[in-house]
């Protein structure tokens, strides 16, 4: 029984039915635009530029990107995204930032 167990748990596992990637988008659709839509509570809006820049001119690209995997505020930790990795919480926030102030 053990030995079943353990060939269906990594079947599983390499399945990629535990994956975390998500693609920017979708991040930035299904966690992100509830507050960075319309700037509730602060909340950069996504794309807007003088929004963007003035958070930039307070800190670096990835001090904004750790301050929002950590938790800071009213943001919460990942953003709701509990599943993001790291990576996909970063895309997600280069894909809210206009194009002009991308890193």
């Amino acid at each position: 029984m053990r030995q079943c167990s353990k060939i269906f748990l990594l079947l599983l596992l390499s399945s990629g039915v535990f994956a975390t990637e998500f693609a920017p988008g979708e991040v930035v659709q299904r966690f992100c635009a509830s507050c960075h839509a319309r700037g509730i509570a602060g909340a950069p809006r996504s794309g807007d530029v003088s929004d963007w820049s003035a958070r930039l001119a307070q800190h670096s690209f990835d001090e904004i990107a750790e301050r929002g995997w950590q938790g800071s505020r009213r943001m919460p930790p990942k953003g709701y995204c509990q599943r993001c990795s790291y990576d996909d919480f970063v895309a997600a926030l280069e894909e809210m930032l206009p194009q002009q102030l991308l890193p």
